[in-house]
């Protein structure tokens, strides 16, 4: 089944064309290099350094590893 079916009671498909062609378009390309070690579990490093190389405010998740250090550096993490 496609999954974009899921949407379509939701959301039109040009309704979701048109908020994927802005995001694409506000979107900022960041590079990591995999140097930033902060959180005890290594995969959400890669997180980290996309918030810190991206000049990010925040970092809204539910992901419990990260929410328990409330902060890194200047950027707050937060959930929804």
């Amino acid at each position: 089944m496609d999954s974009s079916l899921n949407f379509d009671k939701y959301v039109s498909t040009k309704d979701r064309e048109t908020y994927i062609n802005n995001l694409i378009l506000s979107a900022e390309l960041v590079i990591i290099d995999n140097l930033i070690q902060g959180c005890r579990v290594s995969d959400d490093d890669q997180l980290l350094e996309t918030a810190v190389k991206g000049d990010a405010h925040f970092i809204i998740s539910g992901d419990q590893d990260l929410l328990t250090m409330n902060q890194f550096e200047a950027i707050e993490i937060v959930t929804v």
